[in-house]
């Protein structure tokens, strides 16, 4: 196991962002879908039942935070997370929480 290092303020105010900003059902919602694979915000509002200015909003939260981003391609932009980082860390969140209920 590592040695514990204390993080310092300024790590200690992005861990609690970052959590706030996936801590948002609509972005959570979202990340989850971007899981399974890229996706254009047409096909987020399909699958998500949310407003496309509702999801144009939460992925714009979510680009300017480093957490998605997006390629176009003709008229279409494809969103997609930016690595896989989120993806662990929604894993152990789930793992966590399906522990406890047993």
């Amino acid at each position: 196991m590592e040695k514990f290092i204390m993080p310092n303020q300024t790590e200690i105010e992005k861990v609690g962002n970052l959590f706030k900003i996936i801590g948002d059902s609509t972005r959570l919602k979202l990340i989850f879908l971007l899981l399974e694979k890229p996706k254009t915000v047409s096909e987020l509002c399909q699958t998500s039942g949310c407003s496309q200015s509702l999801v144009s909003h939460q992925l714009k939260i979510l680009k300017d935070n480093y957490i998605v981003s997006s390629s176009k391609q003709g008229n279409f932009v494809t969103y997609f997370l930016i690595d896989e980082h989120i993806s662990i860390l929604l894993n152990i969140c789930r793992t966590h929480i399906n522990e406890k209920e047993n």
